[in-house]
């Protein structure tokens, strides 16, 4: 699936990101949240590097989950899916979450 969904990129995106929010999945929101504060500031306010940063820690979390199953047409569906996630776009939404909480305590 491809295109915009539900003020995601793509379903993909969108429906990792409510896992991840609603369900704790990569540690949870209040968890990435905090990682982005931190990774936030040691970036001195980088938000594209601290994204990319959060991002490949919230992706490594998930490979985790799914990364010894073995090989199949569920597990090259399953690849096919994470692939399609924007980890990017989801590990932005908390570092901007991040620097609009330091600038509202600043």
């Amino acid at each position: 699936m491809s295109g915009q969904y539900n003020g995601w990129s793509n379903y993909e995106t969108w429906l990792a990101a409510l896992w991840i929010d609603n369900e704790g999945y990569a540690g949870g929101s209040d968890e990435i949240l905090d990682n982005a504060r931190n990774v936030l500031q040691a970036n001195e306010g980088d938000v594209d590097a601290a994204a990319d940063e959060i991002a490949d820690g919230i992706r490594n979390e998930i490979d985790e989950m799914w990364i010894s199953q073995p090989a199949g047409l569920a597990t090259d569906l399953l690849r096919s899916a994470v692939e399609a996630v924007n980890w990017h776009e989801i590990a932005r939404k908390y570092v901007e979450e991040a620097r609009e909480e330091s600038k509202a305590e600043a």
